[in-house]
């Protein structure tokens, strides 16, 4: 179903203003969404981070280790929430555009 014509002409007029507002964000529109093979292997990534953390803490425990807990707990918790964090303000990292 097509806009009527006034319609038509007001989005693309909000558009130009938007891409000559922030260009930035009119190339993150404009990119192409990663792919499933990208995303399968930073998901494989991030769940063996996680487990390789889960596992050096439980080591630090029973080895009675602080400093090797407190190692387990950062690979378990916070590197996940920073690369989160990261592709949370830049986006998702995408290929780039052929033409």
């Amino acid at each position: 179903m097509a806009l009527p014509d006034d319609e038509q002409r007001r989005l693309d007029e909000i558009e130009r203003f938007l891409i000559k507002e922030n260009p930035g964000l009119a190339q993150r529109f404009d990119a192409p969404p990663p792919g499933i093979g990208s995303m399968l292997v930073n998901a494989a990534g991030m769940v063996l981070l996680l487990g390789t953390g889960l596992v050096i803490t439980s080591v630090g425990i029973q080895r009675g280790a602080p400093l090797v807990i407190a190692v387990g707990a950062v690979l378990t918790a916070v590197v996940p929430g920073v690369i989160g964090w990261y592709l949370r303000q830049h986006g998702w990292p995408s290929r780039k555009k052929r033409r």
